[in-house]
C-alpha cells in the first residue's frame, strides 16, 4: 500500500470528492466540489479526457461497469450520471434529484442501483 503517482486533474477541477474507476478502459471519474466538476483521466498517462458539470456539493461517487456509468451525489440533492459512450467519449446523460443533503452514496451491484443517503 503505496502512493504510485499523482496527477494533476488541471485548473478547471477543485476539490475531490469522490472517485470512480472503469478498470476495464483504466479510466477515472474525479468528483471535484469547487467548481462542480467530473474530471475523466486516463488512469495510465494522467491526460484529462473531459471535464463534466455536475450538481453543488459532491461528497462520493463511483463507476458502475455494468451500465457504464459514473455518477455523483451532491448535497444540493442531485445525483449526477455521467455516460461513457467510449472510451473517449463522454456526456451528461442525466441530474435525479434526491433528499438535499444526502451527498454520499453507493452502488448496489446485486440490484443494479445507486442509493444514496443522508449520515
Amino acid at each position: 500500500m503505496k502512493v504510485a503517482t499523482k496527477y494533476d486533474l488541471g485548473d478547471d477541477a477543485g476539490e475531490p470528492g469522490g472517485l470512480g474507476f472503469d478498470a476495464k478502459n483504466h479510466l477515472l471519474f474525479a468528483m471535484c466540489a469547487r467548481p462542480n466538476v467530473c474530471v475523466v483521466v486516463n488512469a495510465d498517462d494522467g491526460k484529462v479526457l473531459a471535464t463534466l458539470p455536475i450538481g453543488n456539493g459532491t461528497d462520493n461517487g463511483g463507476f458502475n461497469p455494468a451500465t457504464l456509468e459514473a455518477f455523483s451525489s451532491q448535497r444540493d440533492g442531485t445525483l449526477t450520471i455521467i455516460k461513457e459512450e467510449s472510451p473517449t467519449s463522454f456526456k451528461v446523460e442525466q441530474t435525479v434529484p434526491t433528499k438535499r443533503a444526502a451527498k454520499t452514496c453507493a452502488l448496489d451491484t446485486k440490484n443494479n442501483l445507486i442509493v444514496t443517503y443522508l449520515h
